[in-house]
């Protein structure tokens, strides 16, 4: 069974790493455009950690007071299970990313900024996807300054509690 478990993990690292080649090449051609991905020895680490979905890439834009920017999220679904196919994306701005509990880590959210969510997301097993997530920065930020994202990759359970699968966490710098 260890060799069974390696051999996908192998396959799965294999094929992340050749999907993040591909994004970065399409990334490199966006101006303002920051993108960071797990290399190959983050994604055995998260790989031997866990067997659910989760994040492998994210990219974002900068700006300023009263202008818009993006933020991106790619994912994937190592699982066999078939219940775990339908997932969500949400994205909030605040210092947030270090805390373990995700309750207390919402308290850190900044009030301006949006609490962004994505449509259900269908992920079959050893498949990838993306999400796009549009925001404007809010007028009353008006000084120089990092603002930190937080991005999570959850399921809906409609009668109980969802599980939180992954996290993610960038910056963005307003000048």
């Amino acid at each position: 069974m260890e060799a069974e478990t390696q051999e996908l993990i192998s396959r799965e690292i294999e094929t992340r790493l050749g999907e993040i080649a591909e994004i970065q090449r399409e990334q490199e051609r966006k101006e303002d455009w920051e993108f960071r991905a797990l290399t190959q020895p983050e994604l055995a680490v998260k790989l031997q950690r866990t067997n659910s979905p989760y994040f492998y890439a994210m990219g974002w834009t900068s700006g300023t007071s009263g202008s818009s920017g993006s933020i991106s999220y790619w994912f994937a679904n190592p699982l066999t299970d078939p219940n775990q196919n339908f997932v969500y994306v949400s994205t909030y701005f605040g210092v947030a990313n270090f805390l373990a509990d995700e309750g207390v880590a919402l308290s850190g959210r900044y009030d301006d900024w949006p609490v962004l969510g994505s449509e259900r997301q269908f992920l079959a097993p050893g498949a990838s996807a993306s999400v796009n997530f549009s925001y404007s920065v809010p007028g009353s930020v008006v000084r120089p300054n990092t603002y930190f994202i937080n991005g999570n990759l959850w399921k809906n359970d409609f009668f109980g509690q969802g599980p939180l699968f992954d996290r993610a966490g960038a910056y963005i710098r307003l000048f």
